[in-house]
C-alpha cells in the first residue's frame, strides 16, 4: 500500500490527470469500475486527510480514493504507470454482434464469459473495451 500513497501523493504534487483502477490487490483482478476512476488528486480538509479524485482541476470535492484497494494507477498525460501490483489484470474482453435487440444495443461486451455492458455501435463497444484496459482514458 506504501506505493500507492507514494503513486498518489507524486500525482498530487505534480498536478496530473490519472486513472485509477480498483480490485483485488492480492490477486491483481480489475473490478472494472468506470465511474469516478480517471480525474486530478486533491486531498480531503480535517484532521483525518484522505485521497479524492476530482473530475477535474477546479473542483471543490470528490469520491475519496479506496487507497488499499488500488491496483494500478497511471497518468494520462504523458501516460505512464505511476503504481501497479504486479499481477495486474484487467480481464479478458471479447466483442459478440446480436443484431435486432430490442434496445438497439446489438454490441455485447462479455468479460470472463459474463456479459457486462452492451452499446448500439461497434466502436463505442471497442472504445469502451479500450477504456476498460488502460489503451484509452476517456471512453
Amino acid at each position: 500500500m506504501h506505493g500507492v500513497v507514494d503513486a498518489l501523493q507524486y500525482a498530487h504534487a505534480h498536478d496530473l490527470r490519472v486513472r485509477i483502477w480498483y480490485g483485488d490487490p492480492s490477486t491483481g483482478k480489475s473490478w472494472n469500475e468506470e465511474y469516478e476512476v480517471v480525474g486530478y488528486i486533491g486531498k480531503s480538509m480535517g484532521p483525518q486527510q484522505m485521497f479524492l479524485i476530482l473530475p477535474n482541476r477546479r473542483s471543490m470535492g470528490g469520491m475519496p480514493v479506496m487507497v488499499d484497494k488500488v491496483i494500478r494507477i497511471t497518468s494520462v498525460k504523458p501516460r505512464n504507470i505511476l503504481f501497479s501490483v504486479y499481477n495486474f489484470d484487467p480481464g479478458k474482453f471479447t466483442m459478440k454482434v446480436k443484431k435486432g435487440t430490442p434496445t438497439g444495443h446489438d454490441f455485447m461486451v462479455y468479460k470472463n464469459g459474463s456479459n457486462i455492458a452492451n452499446f448500439k455501435t461497434e466502436k463505442q463497444a471497442h472504445n469502451w473495451i479500450a477504456f476498460m484496459v488502460g489503451e484509452r482514458f476517456s471512453k
